[in-house]
């Protein structure tokens, strides 16, 4: 019926809470836990491991799940026996939350092999083309903490070994590689360098029909081939990168430069699917690869295991129970003392933290009567486009719901949060109360999910006149944290490590100047 639920309650008498449903989120699939915890109590994901188990949604009662109950007993109530009902249910929903953004972004890496390589990293920089296989390296692969060849490795193994990739002299593009927004820890897909649009070309020697004339040798053809590997950036310099891979993907490299070898020695020059040939790209017949960042994997991984920090960073690592000299278990905290202050806090913290995402409780407390000295503060040092009158005069010019969300940073205890629409005006308002807020004496941190949320922020703290340049301490008042590749070319003036160089280049000058003898 029109204006009701499944349930025949009136949809326009509900609350925004109750329209709103989430789906319960599937089983994780995940390997099933060992019979025993033996090897689950010395391993390093059993803090993951064990989350993931709990929060199984099949039935508790289930033979495998009575089981697991059984086994895992102590490091289960370790991990999460802290932990309520709505805490697991929430840590279901948001899981399942990033399980389909996983879902829906697995297209994106696919549309980055509709464009060439050259046009993507020149538009992105996310992309590195024309890239040489160092088979050196390829073939004295080592295994990582190991002694032996990769071929040795257990399958257990996931990253075991460094393969180096060097740009192609012939490349169109002579960018240096570090300078491109692809950054060490990234995780990145290996394809060759190519797009998904090849097709069998037409031979001058078919017929007509397009059937092949008796009596002819066909040119076999080489594919290209989107996503050859994955694996995680290591190493990036002006003209080379070192990637870790794994045992299998090894194997995978080596079967493909063959096959490439024989269709290419086959031929008497190369013949790609496209029609094209491959000399006026490659020199030698060799095969050329390129490299796409994957900022999907990277994000959704980072996405898990904050989610996972969130309920466990307050928890200790496991130590399995021992006894005593009377015959009783021994828990951990019992074995190595009193739990020091920093751990006490820690968990104090972090069950407040809990308690006020999951259940929203307490509220935000806010102290209205800050309001009204929100532009008179005593001996603040002056910082360049953090001066209290010109934001005086800017609060008049912010509507409404600007102004509102401003006077509620400067009265809140703990913290506020500050929501809307696409482009009304939130970046601009938190930009605003940076600056205020910098001008009160304050020391801000601006995080973000992406780097480039950081980087616009950071924009418009430049365009309204905060500046990197150094006060009389020698700091600077806005400073850049993170990868030189990763931030917008505005910014990287700013990047901690340009100005530390900066200031030792300086200071190796005045030095100099000092230690010169002097004219008489």
């Amino acid at each position: 019926e029109p204006g009701k639920n499944s349930q025949g309650e009136s949809i326009e008498k509900q609350t925004p809470q109750a329209r709103t449903e989430i789906f319960p989120a599937p089983p994780v699939e995940l390997p099933e836990v060992l019979s025993t915890s033996h090897s689950c109590q010395r391993c390093y994901s059993n803090r993951e491991c064990m989350m993931y188990a709990v929060a199984d949604i099949s039935d508790p009662m289930s033979a495998n799940n009575r089981s697991v109950n059984r086994s895992h007993a102590e490091l289960i109530q370790h991990f999460t026996g802290h932990l309520s009902d709505p805490d697991m249910q929430y840590f279901r929903d948001w899981d399942r939350l990033i399980d389909l953004e996983s879902y829906n972004s697995q297209k994106e890496i696919t549309r980055s092999w509709l464009v060439g390589s050259v046009d993507r990293e020149t538009s992105t920089g996310k992309c590195i083309s024309s890239l040489a296989l160092d088979d050196l390296s390829l073939n004295s692969a080592q295994c990582l903490n190991s002694d032996t060849n990769c071929d040795n490795v257990s399958k257990a193994d996931e990253f075991v070994a460094i393969v180096r990739f060097v740009r192609s002299p012939d490349s169109v593009l002579k960018t240096a590689l570090k300078n491109l927004q692809i950054e060490v820890r990234s995780r990145v897909v290996l394809s060759t360098d190519g797009t998904i649009f090849s097709r069998v070309p037409k031979e001058q020697d078919s017929s007509s029909n397009g059937t092949a004339r008796p009596g002819r040798r066909q040119k076999r053809v080489f594919r290209h081939q989107m996503h050859v590997l994955r694996g995680v950036l290591e190493q990036i310099d002006d003209h080379s990168v070192h990637i870790r891979v794994s045992k299998s993907d090894i194997k995978t490299i080596k079967e493909l430069v063959n096959s490439f070898k024989v269709t290419s020695h086959s031929n008497d020059g190369l013949h790609y699917a496209e029609g094209q040939r491959y000399d006026n790209a490659c020199a030698n017949n060799s095969l050329r690869f390129r490299l796409d960042k994957d900022e999907i994997a990277s994000g959704l991984g980072t996405l898990r295991q904050n989610l996972i920090n969130f309920f466990t960073t307050d928890t200790p690592p496991f130590k399995a129970s021992t006894k005593n000299h009377q015959g009783n278990k021994s828990s951990a905290e019992e074995r190595i003392g009193e739990v020091d202050d920093h751990l006490l806090h820690l968990r104090q913290r972090m069950s407040w933290l809990r308690r006020a995402v999951v259940n929203l409780d307490p509220p935000p407390e806010f102290e209205n009567r800050l309001v009204d000295s929100m532009f008179r503060v005593q001996n603040c040092k002056g910082i360049a486009g953090c001066d209290l009158k010109c934001l005086s005069s800017e609060f008049q010019m912010l509507n409404p719901d600007q102004r509102a969300a401003v006077a509620k940073v400067i009265c809140a205890k703990d913290y506020t949060l500050i929501q809307g629409l696409p482009g009304t005006g939130k970046t601009s308002t938190i930009a605003y109360v940076v600056r205020l807020l910098v001008a009160r004496g304050k020391r801000v941190l601006i995080t973000s999910y992406t780097h480039a949320a950081v980087d616009a922020l950071t924009m418009k703290l430049i365009e309204s006149g905060v500046s990197a340049r150094e006060g009389e301490d020698g700091i600077s008042a806005l400073v850049r944290i993170g990868y030189e590749s990763s931030c917008h070319n505005i910014v990287r003036p700013i990047l901690v490590s340009n100005i530390a160089a900066a200031k030792e280049a300086k200071e190796g000058a005045q030095n100099k100047g000092n230690d010169s003898p002097s004219a008489e």
